[in-house]
């Protein structure tokens, strides 16, 4: 599956790799020029390879663009800071709620817990 797909192209690279190391070497050392030539073939064949390689992994570790319909549940607590934070808990609580309507969604409050010096200390909604 994915992660055999994967293990197989970080092996795949890591040969490539090496081997373009090796190839990079027998350029610079190496007295005959035809095979110096020939290993700089072989070095933009390598790097072609490797790039390529790349863009599989990438591929392979970025999850598909499919869109998550699912209902969802949101949490949000106050952090350090006292009325400050829980101020500012209680903005980001009602900027999701007001996001749900302009979305139409369905915003049902779970759980709401103020503060008496004002506030907003936890609270969850479902939205769906």
């Amino acid at each position: 599956g994915f992660r055999s797909a994967l293990a197989t192209r970080i092996r795949l690279l890591g040969d490539k790799e090496e081997e373009l190391r090796e190839t990079e070497r027998l350029a610079r050392e190496d007295e005959n020029e035809d095979l110096r030539k020939l290993a700089e073939k072989e070095i933009i064949s390598c790097e072609e390879e490797i790039e390529e390689l790349r863009h599989q992994i990438v591929s392979l570790l970025i999850p598909s663009a499919e869109t998550d319909k699912n209902d969802l549940v949101i949490e949000v607590t106050a952090g350090v800071g006292g009325l400050e934070a829980m101020l500012f808990t209680a903005e980001m609580f009602d900027m999701y709620q007001q996001y749900a309507a302009y979305k139409n969604w369905t915003f049902d409050t779970l759980t709401y817990t103020s503060s008496i010096i004002g506030g907003l200390r936890h609270a969850s909604a479902s939205i769906k």
